[in-house]
């Protein structure tokens, strides 16, 4: 029993573990969609600031205008390479100020977090000919950064980019002749931004989410502690329970040995004089009457892997027909009336004759006792590839319910929450640890009022 509550411990904690890697898989993917969708929802609306709002519409044309216009300055030899960016820098610098303002109110106006930054920077300035493309700045291989809007480090995510094209014509001589050369610039930006503690409120979005999700948890640890303590509880109970039942009938037992000698005694010295003779005769019946019952108690409460059997080989019509002339004899005194079908022949199956005759017994018994005055039995048997015993009467019946527990240890049916037959509860435990050991099965067909049907298969060999 200690083993298998070690593996019921083992299983839920194991099943409790994965249910919870199930929960967090779930909260994690939860998590990714509130993300992904919190992002694209920002994304969308910041997106709005170029096409709603003037003024970032005009800054960025300066600043695009005058990359053109020095530029332009450059290809005609108006000022040196260096100067271009040295120039750039400064109008960049310039307009900074003014463009976070500007985007800043705009964020404020569409109601974006204020946690958010904004920024446009310059990917490349390229300038084509028909011969060559001269890069005047790549991000990519400069470490300058030239930025309108929020500096910030950490992830960031991709509004947008856009290229603008600019033309101006150049002339050079080609072989002697003065050529016009058009003269292409090519501006690439891109538009990114980037969310201070965004995660903070996306969790803040699955608050309700999590807390459930937590609540749930705590009730499952709560409700499997409670139960695997009730029934480490109720193991303790029961071994009490049967260490008590045990000790209690050997205590009995040394008494009851003595009081079956004196009895006996008594009834030699006073033979001749009956009422006396009478009294001990009571006496010595009842005393056996108590001895009988503790033994069940002992026999009864121990489990069919525990049953030592003396199997043999055992003529299963003869055997029946004597088990049930035995039992005829003991209900003489009752109405009772045992209608019997044996389709046995000749069967021969390996048994323990003593408890399996035990195990019928008890179930007849019981028909007995939880019947009317007018008591009738139907014993039948028969044999294919098994042993197949039926008992069926016409007592008071069961429910489905006590059906369920009519072979557990000490389980008792009630009426009313009071016992209308006296018993210990043992007798169909006790039989259908027999059958268990025996490598058969027991079961019960029945319905309150209308009787009970007891059906043993055992296995002929």
């Amino acid at each position: 029993m200690k083993s298998k509550i070690t593996w019921l411990i083992i299983a839920s904690v194991s099943g409790l573990i994965a249910l919870s890697l199930v929960q967090m898989y779930l909260i994690r993917n939860t998590y990714e969609l509130k993300k992904e969708a919190f992002l694209s929802n920002t994304k969308d609306l910041v997106s709005t600031i170029d096409d709603s709002f003037t003024q970032v519409d005009s800054l960025r044309s300066l600043w695009r205008d005058h990359i053109v216009d020095i530029t332009t300055a450059y290809i005609r030899l108006e000022i040196p390479r260096e100067e271009v960016l040295i120039q750039f820098e400064a109008k960049t610098n310039q307009l900074d100020p003014i463009f976070k303002n500007v985007v800043s109110a705009d964020l404020e106006k569409l109601g974006v977090p204020t946690s958010l930054k904004f920024q446009k920077r310059v990917r490349s300035i390229v300038i084509q000919d028909s011969l060559t493309n001269d890069t005047i700045y790549s991000r990519k291989n400069n470490t300058k950064t030239f930025i309108l809007g929020d500096s910030f480090q950490g992830e960031e995510y991709q509004l947008g980019e856009s290229t603008s094209f600019s033309e101006c014509s150049s002339s050079k001589v080609v072989d002697g002749r003065q050529v016009i050369e058009v003269i292409r610039l090519n501006f690439e930006t891109e538009t990114i931004m980037n969310i201070e503690g965004w995660e903070k409120q996306v969790l803040l979005q699955m608050k309700g989410l999590l807390i459930l999700s937590a609540s749930i948890f705590l009730f499952v640890i709560g409700l499997l502690f409670y139960s695997i303590r009730n029934l480490i509880l109720q193991k303790k109970i029961a071994d009490i329970k049967t260490d008590f039942i045990n000790n209690i009938s050997h205590e009995f037992k040394t008494p009851l040995t003595a009081l079956s000698i004196a009895s006996n005694m008594l009834k030699t010295e006073v033979s001749n004089d009956e009422k006396a003779f009478g009294v001990i005769s009571i006496i010595e019946r009842q005393n056996l009457k108590l001895k009988k019952v503790l033994d069940q108690v002992l026999d009864k409460s121990i489990s069919y892997n525990e049953i030592q059997l003396d199997q043999e080989q055992v003529g299963v019509e003869e055997f029946l027909t004597s088990l049930l002339d035995d039992f005829e004899l003991t209900v003489k005194d009752q109405e009772v009336s045992l209608s019997r079908h044996l389709e046995v022949s000749s069967a021969i199956v390996l048994m323990d004759r003593f408890y399996i005759s035990t195990s019928i017994t008890n179930i007849l018994e019981n028909a007995v006792k939880y019947n009317h005055d007018e008591i009738k039995l139907k014993f039948s048997a028969e044999v294919n590839d098994k042993l197949i015993i039926s008992i069926g009467d016409n007592g008071v019946g069961m429910s489905e319910k006590d059906q369920k527990h009519l072979f557990e240890k000490f389980y008792r049916i009630t009426k009313d929450d009071t016992h209308d037959v006296k018993g210990l509860g043992l007798g169909l435990y006790y039989a259908s640890q027999i059958v268990k050991a025996h490598h058969g099965s027991i079961s019960v067909e029945s319905k309150t009022g209308q009787g009970s049907l007891f059906t043993i298969v055992l296995p002929l060999q």
